[in-house]
């Protein structure tokens, strides 16, 4: 059935899977100029930018033929391959007022952060769409509902922050700039860091980092407590900064951090955007910090988040984390499919 006809179904799509797991980072930064190289496209940054938005006016409309569409495209929402007249497509009712958006002409990709109304809920979104001679071939949605890690709390401060920290679109002067293989490198070492996280890793972080997770700022928030670990730690945990709280192994409980995959680099405002899953496998019962505290792990039972996560790099160390997340089956796979960093011949030429 066409678009035509009113009714977008989901299409399996000539798709390249770019996955970056741990093992396969040492290949994946070698490719990555060439590649990003070989998929230049005419969708420049401003392009991108203004299809992002197109994006978002077209979900509340619901009506994706407001889209430049590839003849074959392919829509999954939190992982879930769905038609484009169903999930958010049929329930976002109104745009909030807070945006970032993340371009990479190079790969022509872009992935954009924003606040929605969803009826009577606030939603935090963060879309990636693919675009190919201009047409969008790839959309993939992950949505964080108030049912989520924070609640309702974070499109709020979002919506009262109204725009992004003015980092995040500043450009790195020109002889400053790293490579994308220098920049992949240190966004994966913040997972690498965080996975059985022990105190004791390589951590690149700027004193004047501080992240964002699903709006709340959960380092140098003193007024932020994060569960009865962090009564235990001897230190309000949500109040240290990006560094120390890895240098304090708090996040150990963090099990496994799969399916990487980093979709967005730019070198012009260093900045690198990934997909992936942090698995909690419940197993440990509870863990010591490098302070010499013993802390309870806080699981029952194994869990896993799936999420979107940007990251400012400069001079080799990240300033700021932005994340959009949400809980999802253990174990849960991206549903995108994956060949490393090529693409698999059995979804055609690309």
């Amino acid at each position: 059935m066409s678009v035509a006809s009113g009714r977008i179904p989901p299409v399996r799509t000539r798709v390249a899977a770019r996955v970056l797991g741990a093992a396969g980072i040492v290949a994946a930064l070698a490719a990555a100029p060439v590649q990003a190289q070989a998929r230049a496209q005419t969708c420049d940054r401003t392009c991108l930018k203004n299809l992002a938005g197109q994006y978002l006016h077209a979900l509340v409309a619901h009506d994706a033929r407001r889209l430049p569409l590839a003849s074959l495209v392919r829509y999954t929402e939190n992982g879930q391959v769905l038609d484009l007249n169903d999930g958010l497509w049929g329930t976002a009712t109104a745009l909030g007022t807070y945006r970032n958006t993340f371009e990479d002409p190079a790969a022509g990709e872009v992935i954009v952060f924003a606040v929605l109304h969803e009826h009577a809920d606030l939603d935090l979104l963060a879309t990636r769409l693919r675009v190919r001679g201009g047409k969008v071939s790839e959309i993939e949605a992950l949505v964080s509902r108030p049912s989520g890690t924070l609640g309702s709390r974070g499109p709020q401060a979002l919506e009262a922050r109204g725009t992004p920290d003015p980092l995040w679109g500043s450009e790195v002067p020109p002889g400053e700039r790293m490579t994308r293989a220098e920049l992949l490198k240190v966004a994966n070492q913040y997972f690498t860091g965080m996975e059985n996280n022990d105190g004791h890793g390589v951590y690149p972080f700027a004193d004047d980092c501080y992240r964002l997770e699903d709006g709340i700022r959960t380092t140098g928030n003193a007024s932020l407590r994060i569960g009865a670990a962090s009564s235990a730690a001897g230190v309000n945990y949500a109040s240290l900064g990006c560094k120390a709280q890895f240098e304090l192994g708090f996040l150990h409980v963090v099990s496994r951090i799969r399916d990487r995959r980093f979709l967005v680099v730019d070198p012009q405002r260093g900045v690198a955007v990934a997909f992936g899953f942090f698995d909690h496998n419940a197993q440990l019962r509870s863990f010591e910090l490098t302070n010499g505290h013993t802390v309870p792990s806080g699981l029952n039972a194994p869990i896993t988040w799936e999420l979107c996560e940007a990251f400012k790099i400069e001079h080799g160390l990240i300033r700021r984390i932005e994340a959009v997340l949400t809980q999802s089956p253990y174990g849960m796979k991206p549903n995108w499919p994956e060949s490393g960093l090529g693409y698999d011949p059995r979804w055609g030429p690309r």
